[in-house]
Parts: structure tokens; C-alpha cells; sequence
């Protein structure tokens, strides 16, 4: 198999990056335990927003004419440079043109590719 060129790869990571016309904010939470007491707290020490591509699963997904119950609710496409910690917490804001709504964290850990990273989430009660 022969290495694709520099220029087809640019080309492929821009078409990729197009291709997330949704939007998701990404909440970085820690763990504190208070002054006076041993009870941890969840704090959120910082925050921003990216561009993703979101899939709502529906509990199932298609796999070779198969369909197959997944524990996750939702698989987001994001750029590489985007980080994610286990303690991230992502709020869904709008998918293409319609708001939505919902906090999932990561079902696992994110599967990396040449020009995006895929993670799967499952929702989280608020």
C-alpha cells in the first residue's frame, strides 16, 4: 500500500474538520475534598467550546447488517488537538442548526485516527 502525499492528507484532516458542523462544550471537572470535612466535591475548574460531530446512538448501532445494543448513547467525532480528560464532562449545545441538549462523560477512551479522535459517552443525570 502506498503513502498517501502530504497534500492528499492536508486535504482529507481540512474535509474532516468541515464535516463538524456541530457544537459541544467541554467541562473540566476536579475532585476536592473541603477544609472541615473528608467529603469530596465535584468543582468545575475550567471550560470551553468545539466543534464536533455528534451521533446519537439510541442504545444500538449497525454492525455488517447486524444490529447490536451498545451501552453508550452517543459517538462524537472530534479534532485531534482537543484533549479530554476521564473527569471531562461534555454538554451537547447544537447539532447542524438545532439546539440540543444533554451531559454525557466518556464510556471509554477515545479511539485516535489520522485526522480526528472518536469517543463514546454515555449520558450522566444532572
Amino acid at each position: 500500500m502506498r503513502k498517501i502525499s502530504d497534500v492528499v492528507y492536508a486535504g482529507l484532516k481540512t474535509i474532516q474538520a468541515q464535516s463538524m458542523n456541530d457544537l459541544c462544550n467541554v467541562l473540566r471537572y476536579t475532585y476536592v475534598t473541603g477544609t472541615y470535612s473528608d467529603d469530596e466535591v465535584e468543582v468545575i475548574t475550567g471550560s470551553y467550546s468545539v466543534p464536533c460531530g455528534i451521533n446519537m446512538t439510541g442504545g444500538s448501532k449497525v454492525e455488517r447488517g447486524q444490529l447490536l445494543l451498545v451501552e453508550y448513547d452517543v459517538t462524537l467525532r472530534l479534532p485531534l488537538t482537543t484533549t479530554l480528560d476521564t473527569n471531562d464532562r461534555i454538554t451537547l449545545v447544537e447539532k447542524g442548526n438545532h439546539a440540543v441538549s444533554g451531559t454525557f462523560e466518556l464510556y471509554s477512551s477515545p479511539q485516535f485516527n489520522s485526522s480526528v479522535q472518536i469517543a463514546q459517552l454515555k449520558r450522566v443525570e444532572t
